[in-house]
């Protein structure tokens, strides 16, 4: 179903006969093998030690690696809180070296994000981005992504880990996740296929990558040229689209569940895919880290 799905969409996404054949042949190093587990309590810490123990033989991890629980009792978010990941929704942790420069390499989250925006909409739900990858269902979380950086320190290859929850068919929450947590059955009142939707995900989030690559290189290739600027980004332009960032209110804080934010209006994701803001209270900001909350 993956690769049913990365050729199918590839039709669609780019137009370009050449170029499309160039995406698919990246993307194929992206999601190339799954491991299906019932119950665990973290993914990360599979793929963490998989890259370990690869480097510990002195050799490089198989990039591109899945692993897939059908629940998780330790699951984490961002600032180390607490993800609710019980049986019927998708958790998923994919393993990749780091292609891009250093410099852009947030824009993997970015990417992971958008595909899960952008797959869910094509099966009839309207959902939006809220930088820097969360994906909102009328403004309820439905997906969290959360990436780490995982060093091998013998053969000094760096990983990045892409831990995804998405909210597919729990029929209610805890009290204290009710009033910002969804998921696609409280939201269409249908019950969705996990493996399906998943797999058309994984393989979504492979030809976001595989762009990435393609539009990093092109941009590398005619860094002398007086076109080195000419072509914008792919995944954030998309990005931009499905969050309607630009001119939208917000208030921006490193942790605004625990501490307070900044009044604030977004002007565009920046080419590092860090947020652009100008704040009330005067002046402009990059953001690279933290978090937003549409006002």
């Amino acid at each position: 179903m993956i690769r049913y799905h990365l050729i199918a969409d590839s039709r669609p996404m780019i137009r370009q006969p050449q170029a499309r054949e160039r995406v698919v042949r990246r993307a194929r190093d992206f999601c190339n093998r799954v491991h299906l587990m019932g119950h665990a309590s973290r993914l990360m810490m599979f793929a963490r030690q998989a890259v370990m123990d690869a480097d510990a033989r002195q050799i490089s991890l198989a990039s591109g690696q899945v692993w897939w629980a059908l629940s998780l009792s330790g699951a984490k978010g961002r600032m180390k809180r607490t993800w609710w990941a019980r049986p019927g929704g998708i958790y998923l942790c994919l393993a990749i070296y780091q292609g891009l420069l250093r410099e852009k390499q947030q824009l993997y989250s970015l990417a992971a994000g958008l595909s899960i925006a952008q797959v869910l909409r094509e099966w009839g739900v309207n959902a939006e981005l809220r930088w820097l990858n969360d994906v909102l269902v009328r403004g309820k979380k439905v997906a969290g992504i959360l990436a780490e950086t995982v060093n091998a320190p013998r053969l000094k290859e760096s990983y990045l880990l892409t831990g995804i929850g998405i909210n597919l068919n729990q029929e209610q929450f805890p009290l204290y996740l009710q009033a910002s947590s969804t998921s696609l059955f409280l939201e269409t009142g249908r019950k969705w296929p996990l493996f399906d939707l998943g797999s058309h995900i994984l393989s979504r989030i492979a030809l976001n990558f595989a762009l990435l690559h393609d539009w990093e290189a092109e941009t590398l290739g005619s860094e002398y040229s007086s076109q080195a600027d000419s072509k914008p980004c792919p995944v954030i332009r998309e990005c931009e689209r499905l969050s309607g960032i630009a001119g939208r209110r917000v208030l921006y804080g490193l942790d605004l569940e625990t501490g307070r934010g900044q009044a604030a209006t977004a002007v565009r994701i920046l080419p590092d895919g860090a947020l652009s803001l100008h704040l009330d209270s005067g002046g402009a900001i990059k953001a690279t880290v933290g978090e937003i909350r549409y006002l």
